[in-house]
């Protein structure tokens, strides 16, 4: 059967992204009071480019296939009919997510990710409705989905 779905979910900015995003204006401030401006041109450039894999990182169903794309970092695809299971995690490790609650690990033959979709339970539907065998605990809030 052929899905031509083609839905893209953004990644959920959690509260400690935003945390690390306004920590690091301290000492770009200091260093533009100082006069530092070596160091504020590289404060300035981590600061931008942790903005801009935030606004770059999205997952899209396009069809049969998962596309994880992170900006200018890469591409990941899974195709849906591989995912074997998707569950919460609090997992900080090799995530293209910007939010601790919310993260998915989604589980697929020879392939793990996790991710943080803004809106996790109906991610997880519409990966369903390609995939029907992929197992989806109860924990993963579905709400949006009713």
């Amino acid at each position: 059967m052929q899905h031509l779905m083609r839905k893209t979910y953004k990644s959920k900015l959690g509260t400690l992204y935003i945390l690390v995003l306004c920590f690091l204006l301290i000492p770009l401030l200091s260093m533009l009071y100082e006069g530092v401006l070596a160091g504020v041109f590289i404060a300035a450039a981590v600061i931008l480019f942790l903005i801009y894999l935030y606004f770059a990182t999205s997952y899209i169903i396009d069809g049969d296939k998962l596309i994880i794309k992170i900006g200018f970092l890469g591409t990941r695809v899974i195709p849906v009919m591989s995912i074997t299971s998707i569950e919460s995690t609090g997992s900080l490790l090799g995530a293209p997510a910007f939010s601790i609650n919310g993260r998915l690990q989604v589980n697929a033959k020879g392939n793990t990710v996790v991710i943080s979709p803004k809106r996790p339970g109906a991610f997880c539907a519409d990966l369903q409705e390609i995939n029907p065998d992929i197992v989806i605990p109860l924990t993963i809030d579905r709400s949006c989905c009713e």
